[in-house]
């Protein structure tokens, strides 16, 4: 197990607070943006983080998946989000003796008061999304240097060659 601090974040209930992340109709471009975003602020901040949504509305199977920048899980029919934060929770405390730092990012009062049971510190989603655009004015304002600009997510992914491959 994993020495660093530990952030959950509710997915969708930061998206739900976060207009601007839901330009559209398309769920799964939203759940993108916010995974690059949570990758800047797990990169800058020396923690891991895992990004959970609720299935139901996912196609394909439920479970981890790799398509994010971040760690991502989506429950399982029957599996609320709110079981799966709950759950990797108290995996974490099981799993060590030392006391290791656990944020859990979320607005709802549930998983609020199932976190602050297990001893994990508790954000709302607004100060998390203000955090996360503090970061990335930061970001710009320092990275200008930066010659280029490339998301987690596209670092992330493999190259596509418009090359067709030899045998």
């Amino acid at each position: 197990m994993t020495r660093e601090p530990l952030l959950i974040v509710d997915g969708y209930n930061v998206l739900h607070a976060w207009p601007v992340m839901r330009q559209g109709n398309d769920l799964e471009a939203a759940r993108q943006r916010l995974a690059d975003r949570v990758a800047e602020y797990e990169a800058t901040r020396g923690m891991r983080a895992l990004l959970v949504f609720d299935g139901r509305t996912r196609t394909g199977p439920a479970g981890p998946t790799a398509a994010y920048a971040v760690e991502t899980v989506f429950s399982s029919k029957g599996l609320s989000a709110d079981h799966l934060i709950e759950r990797r929770i108290v995996e974490v405390r099981e799993a060590t003796d030392e006391y290791l730092p656990i944020t859990v990012v979320t607005s709802d009062r549930l998983i609020h008061a199932l976190a602050m049971r297990e001893r994990a510190a508790v954000t709302g989603a607004r100060e998390f999304i203000r955090e996360l655009e503090s970061l990335r004015e930061e970001t710009a304002r320092y990275g200008s240097s930066i010659p280029f600009r490339v998301t987690f997510t596209e670092a992330a992914r493999p190259a596509r060659s418009s090359k067709p491959r030899k045998r």
